[in-house]
């Protein structure tokens, strides 16, 4: 798995990618203001995530 830097190195290869759509995470769901959507669990899946460490918490990760 590719480790980045910083989250907005790993949106913009991600972009590159054609991941082109901003979800928002809302209690179970995965909210897509671009799409006016909502898809619950059973309609998605996580191809990946990454973990930034830095000086903050290292608990910290994104999807």
């Amino acid at each position: 798995m590719t480790n980045y830097d910083t989250l907005t190195e790993a949106i913009t290869v991600k972009q590159a990618e054609g991941y082109t759509f901003d979800f928002n995470l809302s209690n179970s769901t995965l909210d897509c203001k671009k799409l006016n959507r909502t898809f619950d669990s059973t309609e998605f899946n996580v191809d990946a995530f990454y973990r930034f460490e830095g000086d903050s918490n290292p608990d910290d990760s994104s999807i």
